[in-house]
């Protein structure tokens, strides 16, 4: 192929980058955030399995995405983002019920981030509307997607001294 790359082509993979990105530094935030339950870990590293009996055994599990190991850790969230395995993410969908998935699933992980900054008083009634039993405006929406992009980008910022990659629509 010789000659400049059409823009749809360019655009996706623009967009494939900027996903990845997104996905890597949700994932690499997240480690050093998390606060990880005290617990006593085996000795033998060949123990530690993937089955999530080991939540029981190693430490209390306080909701679904606790985690006392960041490779449980790490799965619970892969699986806890609607489309983050298959990188179509719902941040800044047109599909409303989509969006509040992804934007409701980030919220969720950020509150299991114990060294971070809390979420404003003023933004928990507007994040817990997003809860899946509510169906929130679409103004409510953008309010608590927001928030939710104001603490990440102010979390990632306070410890990478840096902004992150942000998915957004296109």
């Amino acid at each position: 192929m010789t000659g400049p790359i059409p823009n749809d082509i360019a655009c996706e993979i623009l967009d494939e980058i900027l996903t990845f990105s997104f996905k890597y530094e949700l994932l690499l935030i997240d480690q050093f955030l998390y606060d990880y339950p005290p617990s006593p870990l085996p000795s033998d590293p060949a123990e530690v399995s993937m089955d999530s009996s080991l939540d029981l055994e190693l430490g209390e599990v306080v909701d679904d995405l606790s985690a006392p190991t960041r490779a449980r850790r790490f799965q619970k969230l892969i699986s806890s983002v609607p489309g983050l395995q298959e990188g179509r993410m719902g941040f800044g969908s047109p599909d409303n019920s989509l969006r509040q998935e992804a934007v409701f699933s980030l919220y969720r992980i950020m509150t299991g981030w114990g060294f971070s900054y809390s979420f404003p008083l003023a933004a928990r009634p507007v994040l817990d509307a997003l809860a899946p039993v509510h169906r929130p405006s679409a103004t409510e929406l953008d309010q608590a997607e927001d928030a939710i992009a104001h603490h990440y980008i102010a979390s990632f910022t306070d410890f990478f001294r840096r902004a992150p990659i942000i998915p957004h629509a296109s």
